[in-house]
C-alpha cells in the first residue's frame, strides 16, 4: 500500500480548476455548439426574412463563435480568481490529509476521520502532471494534489481507476 500526506494550498486549487474547465470541452460538445448555433442564426434570419445572403449568415455565425470563444477566455482568466476565493471561504477544510491506495480502494485519514472508497465508485477521473481529480459526477471531484506523492503515484492511482472500468473524463 502506498502514501501521500498533503494539504490544499490555494495553488493545488487553481491547477486542479484549470484541468476541470480544459476537460469540460470535447470535441462532442464544440460540434454541438457548431451545429446548434449554425441552425439558431438560419432560423433567425429564415424567421425575419432579411436577406442578408450568405456574407451576412456567416458573419453573423463568425460573431456568435467569437462571443462564445470570449466567454469561455474569461472563464479560463476567471479560474485563479475564483479558486482562491473558494480556497479563503473553505480554509478551514483544507487540513493535512493522508491517503492510501491499493488495487482495491482510496483511503483518506485526517483528524477528522477515515474514509476509504473503491475505485469503482468513482464517476470518472482527470489527471495531469499537477493533480488527480477524482469525480463524484459530473460537477464535483475530489483534488489530488501529486506535488508530495511518490514518483509512480499518478501513473499507478490512474491505473487502479482504469482497471475498475472508471472512464476518463
Amino acid at each position: 500500500m502506498n502514501s501521500a500526506t498533503f494539504t490544499i494550498i490555494p495553488e493545488d486549487l487553481i491547477a486542479a480548476n484549470r484541468l476541470h474547465f480544459i476537460k469540460l470541452f470535447s470535441i462532442r460538445r464544440w460540434l454541438l455548439t457548431f451545429i446548434g448555433s449554425a441552425v439558431s442564426i438560419a432560423l433567425i434570419f429564415y424567421g425575419f426574412d432579411l436577406r442578408i445572403g450568405v456574407v451576412g449568415y456567416l458573419v453573423a455565425l463568425g460573431s456568435m463563435w467569437a462571443i462564445i470563444v470570449a466567454i469561455c477566455g474569461l472563464g479560463w482568466l476567471m479560474v485563479p480568481r475564483q479558486s482562491r476565493r473558494t480556497w479563503t471561504q473553505a480554509q478551514k477544510l483544507w487540513i493535512e490529509t493522508n491517503v492510501q491506495w491499493d488495487a482495491e480502494a482510496i483511503t483518506f485519514k485526517s483528524v477528522r476521520g477515515e474514509s476509504r472508497v473503491p475505485w469503482s465508485a468513482y464517476h470518472r477521473w482527470a489527471a495531469d502532471d499537477r493533480s488527480i481529480l477524482l469525480y463524484q459526477d459530473e460537477r464535483t471531484f475530489y483534488t489530488l494534489p501529486i506535488r508530495d506523492f511518490p514518483a509512480n503515484a499518478r501513473n499507478e492511482i490512474v491505473g487502479f481507476l482504469k482497471t475498475a472500468g472508471v472512464a476518463e473524463r
